[in-house]
């Protein structure tokens, strides 16, 4: 883990028989998540929900079959949804792990990339529902009114997930600011 090389130092013992032992000790900042013990279950089936939330409108928005589908602009961006969704799920996995105190790459490993995680579905569904719309603009009142509506469903999927990550974000927020960094100072931050 070269990300988080610097939290460790190597330290020298002499150990039993008179070598020379090496080993490397946690120097970095902790993670103080009070109550993390007891709420550790309630973080993941709250994450879990929005997980299956945003499976579920992804892969119908998916089964419609629009034209928007079938457009460069719309397809490759929603090809890409499912990247943050799938590292959401790991995020969720890995809450399972919080502790009251808690190493870097542990905080990292859960809240932090369901954070940025949340924040890519943002991003991506914003830009599929600006880009919806302006498919459905372009094509208004041409073709089959049928294909139509079922771009407006495809349109109203994205907001439903865009809606849904502001929400997941602003939960996360929150979790994130009853964090409190503390040094290390031997081994009591």
């Amino acid at each position: 883990m070269k990300k988080y090389h610097k939290d460790y130092v190597l330290e020298t013992e002499i150990g039993k028989g008179g070598k020379e032992e090496k080993r490397y000790r946690y120097a970095g900042d902790y993670y103080l998540f009070p109550g993390a013990e007891a709420e550790k279950k309630k973080i993941f089936i709250k994450n879990f929900i929005f997980v299956l939330l945003y499976f579920l409108l992804i892969i119908t928005a998916g089964l419609l079959d629009n034209e928007g589908s079938r457009n460069f602009f719309i397809a490759v961006p929603y090809a890409f949804l499912f990247l943050p969704g799938v590292y959401l799920s790991l995020g969720t996995a890995a809450s399972l792990k919080l502790d009251e105190k808690m190493q870097r790459s542990v905080y990292d490993k859960a809240l932090g990339r369901m954070y940025r995680s949340c924040i890519g579905i943002m991003v991506i569904s914003l830009y599929l529902c600006i880009a919806d719309s302006i498919f459905i603009f372009l094509n208004i009142g041409g073709k089959n009114d049928f294909l139509i509506v079922r771009e407006v469903v495809f349109l109203f999927d994205n907001i439903a997930i865009f809606c849904l990550s502001f929400i997941q974000k602003k939960y996360l927020q929150n979790l994130k600011k009853r964090v409190m960094i503390g040094k290390y100072n031997n081994e009591v931050p």
